[in-house]
């Protein structure tokens, strides 16, 4: 305000052009002094958005390995489950085979004794 009366107490007096001059160097300085603070608020404001758009893409990140990880050791789980379901399954299979094969070769051993004593009685009741 001090400045709007000298400048007009100039311009009554007659130095106006001068007074004038100073009074808009004045103005000048003042906004771009103002707009240097302005401009370097904003400046701090946004170093702190950065910073905090940042972090949480750091830790969003984080939390997202973290679910990553856990996914591949569940998917790992189940997949050594479902191998170990099917060993079990085919192991079985082999197991009961080969006990199969046991007892067939039993009955097939019982058998060609009974053949074999069959066809000696056949040969001796022949032969009398």
């Amino acid at each position: 305000m001090h400045n709007a009366y000298s400048l007009t107490y100039s311009l009554l007096t007659g130095g106006g052009v001068q007074a004038h001059a100073e009074f808009v160097s004045a103005l000048t300085e003042d906004h771009e002094r103002n707009a240097r603070e302005i401009e370097s608020k904003y400046q701090a404001k946004l170093r702190a958005l950065q910073a905090q758009n940042d972090l949480r893409r750091k830790t969003e990140l984080h939390e997202l390995e973290e679910r990553k990880s856990k996914q591949v050791h569940t998917l790992m789980k189940n997949h050594e489950k479902a191998f170990g379901d099917i060993k079990n399954y085919y192991n079985d299979i082999t197991a009961n085979n080969m006990a199969l094969i046991n007892t067939l070769k039993v009955i097939t051993s019982a058998s060609s004794q009974v053949l074999a004593v069959s066809c000696r009685i056949q040969k001796d009741i022949h032969y009398y």
